[in-house]
């Protein structure tokens, strides 16, 4: 406590300085002020401080928490979050009855008023009126960057509050204080702000009493927050809602209230995105609320009319969320008569959307100058963006449609609006982005129609190969190997992979380097024939998989590397499992062998860890046991090896490692195998040598 008569001295020095406009002195006396308060808090805390020198010191910092320079304010803070750390360690009192928490009950509510006046936003900021605006505009006496900064202090400010006091008496102090003090929306938003900055501090496991103080609060904010209220205090509440949602499991009365508020703020564009997330949450953790009929038919009209309103270009992504975060609360719903009449007024709302989209003709305009250029461009940007927002509403109303035993409804969905898919396929067939926008929806009906889709099937398929023949768009064959996996029984599969395979070796032979996403789903799209039904692949498309495996297992891609050895792994367990299409395989490997061996020497040379080394293990492994004929293994194996960069292994060395790599008696232990590929793999790479081999030996 010696230092607290020195720093208080300070006190004039400070107050001049700061009359005079002097911030480096205020600064000054602010730094050596707080280094000293922070390090004596357990001194302060316990009271052992005389009362005039407690007095002086909370003075000079309350001075310092009021100086109209935000960063220098924001000095202050860091002292009140240790301090109410050390208060709360010491409890209600401490030894001497002259510290602990009760003797700084009136200081605590004093910095908890300042805070509250000093966290809003200013009166006087001028609010963006449109999405092209910054949501907060820089102007003369106010930097947007500053009081963020500022405001992240503040925020830990009232943590230290909410420590101190308790949940229920924070909530009391924040009630009475708006009952008469923030009487306006605007100066609402300092309170909205301090209920968002200690929220995450509540626990969302169980109720508590602090919930039923709470609920009061919240529900007279919603009382006086109305349209008139500045975007920036909407937006304060938009965000303090989407936080607050895990806390609307103990407070259901304010769920529907909280939507509607969410309503008028989605319905304006420039707290569209804000208050569209939050939305979103409050129908993801509290959907039963709102899924009583009475609710959620006017719920579902009031959205898309307000997400229609806010529009002021295209469709965003952002109200793919809104609709999901309404299917979701339709999932809940009791009655399937309004889940089919929603779920299907939505899928009408967002064709008659497509259509809009389908009549622009900027694709079809030709620029005569560089401004008409960039004009055309950016009219096909909000084109294509609305295209895979709507793209992303369809995917998500059919992930999430009413789960029938059939699934047929969703199958219904896709059969309603493929028509307009299939003209935004063709129209945008060279976008990578829209694709998966399509395919993403596409798999989303495989996986909830199933077999239902069987007849709609020929079409979607010939439609998504032609973008892959065109353009070898990866989703393409993602999708392929999606609806293999869910109707592999379909007659034209083989056809279907056959036109893969061929229109694949262009890309395998000249350009895999830049298509290494190609690699990865081709490998993928083969798999999920193997598994599912082998008999769709013809033999030259099985045969064709050893020399496209050697040349993709040349790749650094760890996706493309990983789905080449899963692949080749289920092509080679099945040669085993079958002699005469292991026969039928000969030609190839004969051909092909050493390029595909030598691969998978390059492959193993790089699975040091996890998944990735029992993949390499289980190809490797599977090979040999399929084709065990040593005579033609060990050649092929000895020129691998030794093609692997980093290995150092002389001649002899090398057959040991081939002998031992073909040695029956280590198949045999399937543990003592992947030991010994892991052990051959940091050869390969250089980082053990060939005394590793001679645990190996018999």
């Amino acid at each position: 406590s010696v230092f607290v008569p020195h720093v208080v001295t300070l006190a004039p020095v400070y107050v001049s300085a700061r009359d005079e406009g002097d911030d480096d002195v205020c600064r000054g006396v602010a730094r050596v002020l707080f280094a000293l308060a922070e390090e004596q808090a357990t001194t302060i805390a316990a009271g052992l401080l005389t009362r005039e020198q407690s007095d002086c010191l909370f003075k000079l910092i309350f001075e310092v928490l009021a100086h109209p320079e935000m960063q220098l304010a924001s000095l202050a803070f860091p002292f009140w979050t240790i301090f109410s750390k050390e208060l709360c360690q010491i409890g209600a009192t401490s030894s001497n009855g002259r510290g602990g928490k009760l003797a700084f009950v009136d200081l605590f509510g004093d910095l908890f008023r300042i805070l509250l006046r000093r966290a809003r936003y200013p009166d006087n900021l001028p609010a963006p009126q449109n999405w092209r605006d910054a949501f907060v505009r820089d102007t003369e006496d106010f930097d947007s960057a500053l009081f963020s900064n500022f405001r992240t202090y503040t925020k830990d400010a009232f943590k230290g509050c909410h420590r101190f006091f308790g949940s229920v008496d924070y909530f009391k102090l924040l009630l009475d204080f708006s009952l008469n003090h923030a009487t306006t929306p605007h100066a609402l938003e300092g309170v909205l702000f301090s209920i968002f900055s200690i929220v995450g501090e509540i626990p969302v496991d169980q109720q508590l009493p602090a919930h039923s103080v709470l609920a009061k609060l919240i529900e007279y904010l919603l009382q006086r927050l109305n349209a008139d209220a500045q975007p920036l205090t909407w937006n304060t509440f938009c965000e303090l809602v989407k936080k607050l949602a895990p806390q609307l499991r103990y407070m259901p009365d304010l769920v529907v209230p909280c939507v509607r508020l969410l309503l008028q703020a989605i319905s304006k564009p420039v707290i569209f995105s804000s208050a569209v997330h939050a939305f979103y949450e409050v129908c993801r953790v509290v959907p039963e609320h709102l899924a009583p009929s009475e609710r959620l038919n006017p719920l579902s009209t009031e959205l898309l009319q307000a997400m229609q309103q806010s529009r002021t270009k295209g469709i965003g992504m952002d109200e793919v969320l809104g609709v999901e975060g309404l299917v979701l609360v339709v999932q809940h719903s009791t009655s399937a008569a309004d889940q089919e009449k929603i779920i299907l007024m939505l899928v009408n709302a967002i064709t008659e959307q497509m259509q809009a989209i389908g009549n622009d003709k900027s694709l079809e305009m030709d620029a005569q100058d560089p401004r008409t250029s960039l004009m055309i461009a950016r009219q096909q940007d909000t084109v294509q963006e609305s295209l895979i927002a709507t793209l992303g509403m369809l995917e998500v109303v059919c992930r999430h449609a009413p789960k029938r035993a059939d699934g047929i409804f969703a199958c219904l969905i896709l059969q309603r609006v493929w028509s307009f898919v299939h003209t935004m396929v063709f129209k945008w067939r060279g976008d990578n982005d829209v694709l998966i926008a399509v395919t993403s929806f596409v798999n989303s009906v495989i996986r909830v129609a199933g077999a239902s889709m069987a007849s709609l099937m020929p079409s979607i398929m010939e439609t998504i190969l032609s973008c892959y023949r065109e353009h070898y768009f990866s989703c393409c064959l993602e999708s392929i190997a999606e609806a293999i996996t869910a109707l592999p029984t379909l007659g034209f599969w083989a056809e279907v992979l056959s036109k893969v395979a061929t229109s694949s070796v262009p890309v395998f032979q000249h350009a895999l380097e830049a298509n290494v996403d190609v690699a990865a789903s081709y490998f993928y799209v083969m798999k999920a024939a193997l598994l599912s039904n082998p008999a769709l692949l013809q033999t030259r498309v099985y045969s064709g998989l050893i020399p496209l495996a050697g040349a993709s297992l040349q790749l650094t891609d760890k996706a493309a590397l990983v789905s080449t050895l899963q692949c080749m792994t289920a092509l080679f367990q099945l040669a085993q499992q079958n002699s005469d299409f292991s026969k039928s395989l000969h030609p190839a490997l004969k051909q092909d062998g050493p390029a595909f061996v030598s691969g998978l020497m390059m492959a193993m040379s790089r699975s040091e860890t996890g998944a990735f080394r029992t993949d390499a293990t289980l190809c490797t492994w599977n090979f040999i046991r399929a084709f065990p004929s040593v005579e033609v293994l060990g050649p092929w194996f000895l020129a691998g090896v030794s093609k692997a960069p980093d290995c150092v292994l002389n001649q002899d060395e090398l057959r040991l490692l081939v002998s031992l790599l073909l040695s029956p008696h280590l198949h045999s232990n399937a543990r003592r195998f992947q030991a010994f590929i892991l052990d051959v793999g940091r050869i390969l790479g250089g980082l053990e040598t060939a005394q590793a081999l001679v645990a190996y030996q018999e």
